[in-house]
């Protein structure tokens, strides 16, 4: 068999294969729990990314921030001092971190679907509430 033969052979059995966790499995199967699991874990991924990054501006950087009883952040808690923000940067980084720990460990345990269910709905709902402020 010549080389260019087998390079067509190689990867159109590749194309059957996904790697996963050191492993390869043949043909995975993506039903919607797993883009639904997928695209929690990149919300959850996101949201770290963007509190980890408020956190370091809030910290080097507080005069941007309208911190204090002024500006239209007059009734919200957590501006009302640089270090309560922070704390809440911290809490918000957490409560993603747990979330994204749920998505990955969710195929190991099975009655953690519930959990990253309630995380979503929780979150979810907190966005709600919030907005509507």
């Amino acid at each position: 068999m010549n080389l260019k033969r087998s390079k067509i052979i190689i990867l159109r059995n590749m194309s059957n294969l996904y790697l996963f966790n050191g492993k390869i499995f043949r043909s995975m199967r993506w039903d919607k729990k797993k883009i639904a699991k997928v695209i929690w874990a990149s919300f959850c991924l996101f949201g770290i990314t963007l509190f980890v990054e408020d956190f370091y501006h809030a910290l080097n950087h507080p005069e941007v921030y309208p911190f204090g009883a002024e500006g239209p952040v007059v009734g919200i808690w957590y501006y009302k001092t640089q270090e309560l923000y922070l704390w809440f940067a911290v809490i918000l980084v957490c409560w993603f971190a747990v979330g994204l720990l749920l998505c990955l460990l969710q195929h190991k345990f099975r009655y953690l679907k519930w959990w990253v269910t309630a995380h979503c709905f929780l979150t979810l709902l907190y966005i709600l509430i919030v907005n509507t402020h």
